[in-house]
């Protein structure tokens, strides 16, 4: 017997209304937070091999997002380990207790039918799968690949690429809500606001489908379409994609959105807004913050930063970067927290108390705060209030923000808010040292050098790569050259390096990560390499031989060590 149809006159919303008319058998993946179905395809089984122990496997995939193993880090490194969205949770309070039947369905007319039927319907189609197992990391200390590591590959050993096949990627859509059903956020502006209230009422139905069993949606898989989902109450996140990217980036996508409006409002303020008033509209205080939430976004799409929780500095000769550094060191009195020089939205150093290190994600955040045009303008200076959740999530810091050359940036962070005019003398007392030591000349030449090209390495069918130091929690990258110059080409190469991280890390619930992982497209070939010093993602022409793609990776590792003092910040000052 067919299920129940939604009667007409159900309102539509592009790929949830699509979802809603479905039938039940249609709905092909629909993720719980307990194990379910395995949903990666593509993935290689390496063949037995003295330089790879234990052998990896990718048998029995389930959904359990598990995280792997911290590298060997520096505990007074500069940048901290960065736990996976699923390790470290910033929310008001324990989901469960704010996710109810009567807090997430909102009363409206005509919502409540679809809001019912679309629950029934989802209801006859889930089924649960208990259990799972653990995982080791595999993850040696091996920095040598050799040619019989690499797994064979064909044609239906990779993913498929349902953005390449269409020849071009339809925007993501981002949304933000409360649990009340008020809209906070949307990416895109679509329609009137009766239709995006209906949107904001279906995702609430398919929440509470899982709510009423105690349980939590992540993903739901529809033909191409994936929408995934955030729940950090009060606010629940959801994005849809047909990207053809593992649904661990776009959870960290909405983990990010979600950090950057704590940035602007802390979370014992959204706590007690929502507990004296329910139905807040969230969506009105933050009017003002959206260019912000739509500038992460939209690095997001083109940059691996968020995928790696690493950072990405300009290059520079490392004696002179450490002399920059030296420069910022504060005045014991100006109670400074971190202090850093940036120039085209890079760092160039940072200084920061001893035996305290800053996150990732409040680095990330930060820079997308501060990177604005208008900050960064010509002898600007600004004084502004920002949470680094990670740091504090209850507290602001006060951001000094200076520039000192056209697009380059002095910024410090303290806890005195009335710390203005001590940061004004210490802006003017750096500014002078850099100015008599020549280092402003120095940092603009960086910055006009940045990025590099892939051609300096001069591998023979080498196109692109990143390479990751664990250790320093930092990568470089070269810039996009041809054949991935444009936007299309750009996004389709990044979406293939996530899908092969996801592999390497296991970030979907697969029960093992794996050391090495090679795919192939009619248009290149991506090779992924991980251990616990550092990890390396090529791109390569799909014609090179197997032995020259691991002599590439080789090259790429050999060179990046070369290079080690001028591509990363090390050895920074601290106070």
């Amino acid at each position: 017997m067919s299920p129940e149809l939604p009667p007409p006159g159900t309102p539509k919303f592009g790929p949830l209304s699509r979802l809603l008319h479905a039938p039940a058998q249609n709905l092909l993946n629909i993720t719980p937070s307990r194990p379910a179905s395995p949903i990666l395809q593509g993935q290689v089984q390496m063949p037995p091999s003295s330089f790879v122990e234990p052998e990896p496997s990718v048998h029995s995939l389930d959904m359990d997002a598990l995280s792997l193993a911290e590298p060997e880090q520096d505990p007074d490194g500069l940048l901290a380990y960065e736990p996976s969205p699923e390790e470290s949770v910033i929310s008001a309070s324990p989901p469960s207790s704010h996710i109810t039947p009567d807090t997430i369905i909102a009363s409206g007319s005509g919502q409540d039918s679809a809001s019912h039927v679309l629950r029934e319907q989802l209801r006859r189609t889930l089924s649960h799968r208990s259990g799972g197992s653990t995982r080791s990391s595999p993850h040696g200390r091996r920095t040598h690949l050799a040619e019989e590591q690499l797994p064979l590959s064909s044609a239906s050993d990779y993913p498929p690429l349902t953005p390449f096949e269409a020849g071009r990627y339809e925007d993501r859509k981002y949304y933000v809500l409360t649990n009340a059903g008020k809209p906070v956020f949307m990416s895109q502006k679509e329609g009137s606001e009766e239709e995006a209230m209906n949107a904001m009422g279906i995702m609430q139905a398919l929440i509470s489908v899982f709510a009423e069993d105690g349980d939590k949606v992540r993903y739901i898989t529809a033909g191409s379409t994936r929408i995934t989902f955030l729940l950090r109450p009060p606010l629940y996140y959801v994005c849809v994609s047909s990207w053809g990217e593992p649904g661990s980036i776009t959870r960290t996508h909405l983990e990010y959105l979600h950090l950057q409006i704590l940035s602007s409002l802390t979370l014992s303020q959204l706590t007690k807004l929502f507990e004296r008033r329910g139905n807040f509209d969230l969506g009105r205080l933050l009017t003002g913050a959206e260019p912000l939430m739509r500038s992460l976004l939209a690095t997001a799409q083109i940059s691996l930063e968020t995928t790696l929780s690493a950072m990405q500095c300009l290059r520079m000769d490392m004696v002179k970067r450490r002399r920059i550094g030296e420069t910022l060191l504060p005045p014991s009195k100006l109670n400074l927290v971190y202090a850093l020089i940036i120039a085209s939205g890079r760092v160039i150093t940072l200084v920061r108390p001893r035996k305290h290190s800053i996150n990732p994600s409040d680095l990330h955040i930060l820079l997308n705060t501060i990177t604005s045009p208008s900050l960064l303008a010509q002898d600007a200076e600004s004084w502004l209030p920002i949470c680094l959740p990670r740091f504090n999530s209850d507290g602001f810091l006060y951001t000094y923000v200076g520039a000192l050359r056209e697009g380059v940036g002095l910024v410090g962070l303290c806890a005195d808010r009335d710390g203005w005019e001590g940061m004004r003398e210490w802006r003017g007392a750096v500014e002078k040292k850099l100015e008599e030591e020549a280092l402003l000349g120095t940092i603009e030449k960086a910055a006009l050098t940045h990025p590099y090209s892939v051609v300096e390495l001069g591998i023979h069918g080498l196109r692109h790569f990143v390479y990751k130091s664990r250790i320093n929690v930092q990568f470089t990258q070269p810039e996009f050259d041809s054949p991935y110059d444009t936007d299309i080409e750009r996004w389709r190469l990044i979406t293939l390096y996530q899908q092969v991280h996801d592999a390497l890390h296991a970030r979907s619930g697969q029960k093992e990560a794996l050391t090495l992982q090679y795919i192939r497209t009619p248009r290149e070939a991506i090779m992924g390499w991980i251990t616990k010093p550092f990890e390396v993602y090529v791109a390569v022409s799909p014609h090179l031989p197997k032995p020259a793609c691991v002599s590439a990776a080789n090259m790429v590792v050999n060179w990046a060590k070369k290079e080690e003092g001028r591509l990363f910040l090390k050895d920074a000052p601290v106070f």
